[in-house]
C-alpha cells in the first residue's frame, strides 16, 4: 500500500474519533446521546480496522478480537463514567 493510501486510511480514522469527540462536546447535558456518540465513534473504529487490515491482507480473528476488546474497555468505561453506579 502506497504513502498516500496510509494517508486516506488514517485520515478516515481521526476524522471518525474527532467526529465522536464532537458529539461528546455538543451533547454536553445529555449522557444518553453522549454515549450514542461514543458508541458511533467505537463501531466506527472496529469497521475501520477490519476495512484497513482486509485491505492489507492481514485481517485474522486475532486483529480483529483485539479491535472488538479496545471497543469493549472504551464502551465500558464511558458507560460508568456516564452513568455510575
Amino acid at each position: 500500500m502506497s504513502p498516500k493510501e496510509h494517508l486516506w486510511h488514517y485520515l478516515i480514522l481521526v476524522v471518525n474519533v474527532g467526529l465522536g469527540m464532537l458529539g461528546v462536546i455538543v451533547f454536553g447535558q445529555n449522557p444518553l446521546l453522549r454515549f450514542l456518540s461514543i458508541f458511533g465513534s467505537v463501531l466506527g473504529y472496529v469497521a475501520w480496522g477490519a476495512w484497513h487490515h482486509f485491505v492489507e491482507g492481514r485481517l485474522t480473528w486475532l486483529v480483529l478480537s483485539e479491535y472488538l476488546l479496545i471497543a469493549l474497555v472504551v464502551l465500558a468505561s464511558a458507560s460508568l463514567i456516564l452513568f455510575p453506579l
